[in-house]
């Protein structure tokens, strides 16, 4: 029977204010303000078997939740664990159902005694046990107030009768843990069909400029261009995370009906600033004519006139923003026919028998590369969209510091030329269409000639500075008159 890698359980994992089997009585207010955190910090905590702490983890909790529910038997508070199970042994006994119940580890450092309210992690043990009956016929039990949740542990006898696995998604979304007992043949072998996508798809999937629409939900926000709305509504259009699709943005843009020139200008900014990795820039001429390629900050945001136009642009073409050269017909997808095999008639059925076990043995074996290598590919494609994530921040932080860099040239230029208050602004906008290398070629230009205008002469009087026969009195203190910013 087929058996996934890793599995996800969510566990009811220690109920609050009730006192359990052992009779510990778990305050709500401190396991769920100081304790609940700590499943999963400063570290996600492990899942371990009979709170055995030196084994290795069955698996590790990825989130928790406090829950309240209505129940008439049950406790009505407690604490939800998510779990990720990645021991093959462990998710094998998770599916048939021999591990279920669980118990917490926790630390704590107040225990009081329910009947004398005595402190017993500093007081001590008082003579009350717990268990016993307390002077009123009520049962003795000590109130624990959780610092911290160490483990959880699969047992099979747990002092809280309700402390068990309760959902399951074995890579098929959350269904009720019974649920897929009963049906858990049928559900793995369909999981095991839907995961039989060869390699050479999963690379396609990946490479071809063609998204499918498991390979497009994969990609981050940051890789598209226009991004709205959220949840069920969310559109992402003009994706621009491989040269392709850059190119047939640049390319198709310019043809969109319906969209303004300034709505053009902002998508396609965006584009410009995601294909500089892929060595695509806009021309001079380009930018001479559109000054707004360079100016569009990041933080733009389209007007609801433009929304509704991008909406429409998409609703009459929704592979408006998919390369037109790179479809693959079903001409191309379908594998090419080999000739049948017929098999000699003295081959006797024994040894047909051999060959069709070594047949399925060698199928076997690269069924098992074939999952190994989709469970890397998927762990890829996670990569992937983290590092187009980081990218884009990178590039969208770089186009500020390049805008700031660009007014700040701007600006000295504008200062060193004495352009005149009236035609700051004409100046402005012309200087926005040059490159920065060209603003800082102005701007050395112009300091080298402040320079030289500026730089200080010295004059000194021929007059010997010596002499004691001096008749013009006006020539007398002549010495002082060196200008004072000349140098030794």
């Amino acid at each position: 029977m087929f058996t996934p890698k890793a599995i996800k359980i969510k566990i009811k994992s220690t109920h609050l204010d009730y006192t359990n089997k052992n009779f510990y009585n778990y305050d709500g207010k401190t396991a769920i303000d100081k304790g609940s955190p700590t499943w999963t910090s400063p570290f996600r905590k492990p899942i371990l078997v009979l709170h055995k702490k030196e084994s290795d983890p069955l698996g590790r909790v990825t989130d928790y939740k406090v829950c309240i529910q209505d129940t008439k038997n049950e406790p009505k508070t407690f604490i939800e664990l998510i779990a990720d199970i990645t021991d093959s042994d462990a998710i094998a006994k998770i599916l048939d159902g021999r591990y279920l119940t669980v118990s917490v580890g926790s630390r704590s450092s107040k225990v009081i005694c329910s009947e004398c309210d005595s402190d017993l992690t500093v007081d001590g043990l008082c003579k009350h046990k717990k268990g016993s009956r307390a002077s009123d016929g009520s049962t003795v039990y000590w109130k624990i107030f959780v610092d911290e949740y160490t483990e959880c542990s699969v047992v099979n006898e747990p002092a809280d009768p309700w402390a068990k696995i309760t959902m399951i998604d074995v890579g098929s979304g959350w269904m009720a843990i019974q649920t897929f007992i009963d049906k858990r043949e049928a559900i793995l072998s369909e999981l095991e069909k839907n995961m039989s996508i060869t390699l050479e798809d999963s690379i396609m999937d990946i490479n071809n400029a063609t998204l499918s629409a498991e390979a497009r939900n994969r990609l981050p926000d940051s890789a598209f261009c226009y991004v709205s709305g959220s949840g069920d509504k969310k559109m992402r259009k003009f994706p621009v995370h491989d040269p392709a699709h850059v190119k047939n943005a640049l390319a198709r843009l310019p043809q969109a009906k319906g969209l303004s020139e300034s709505t053009k200008s902002k998508i396609r900014a965006c584009v410009l600033r995601r294909a500089k990795r892929f060595g695509i820039t806009a021309s001079e001429d380009e930018i001479k004519a559109n000054p707004d390629l360079l100016t569009f900050r990041i933080d733009d945001e389209y007007s609801p006139e433009e929304h509704a136009a991008i909406v429409a642009l998409f609703a009459e073409d929704e592979n408006f923003d998919v390369p037109q050269d790179s479809a693959v017909t079903d001409a191309e997808q379908k594998p090419a026919t080999t000739d049948s095999v017929t098999t000699p008639a003295e081959e006797t059925v024994e040894s047909l028998k051999v060959k069709i076990d070594a047949v399925n043995q060698l199928l076997n074996d690269e069924k098992a590369k074939l999952e190994a290598s989709n469970t890397k590919i998927a762990e890829l494609h996670t990569i992937l969209a983290d590092r187009e994530n980081e990218i884009n921040r990178y590039l969208d932080k770089l186009t500020v510091i390049e805008q700031d860099l660009r007014n700040t040239l701007i600006g000295n230029i504008v200062d060193l030329k004495g352009v005149k208050e009236d035609e700051v602004k004409a100046v402005s906008d012309t200087l926005k269409t040059r490159k920065i290398e060209s603003l800082k070629d102005t701007l050395v230009d112009l300091r080298a000639v402040k320079t030289a205008k500026s730089s200080p002469k010295v004059t000194i009087n021929d007059t010997d500075k010596h002499s004691d026969k001096v008749d013009d009195k006006s020539d007398r203190y002549s010495v002082f008159y060196v200008d004072n910013t000349a140098e030794d």
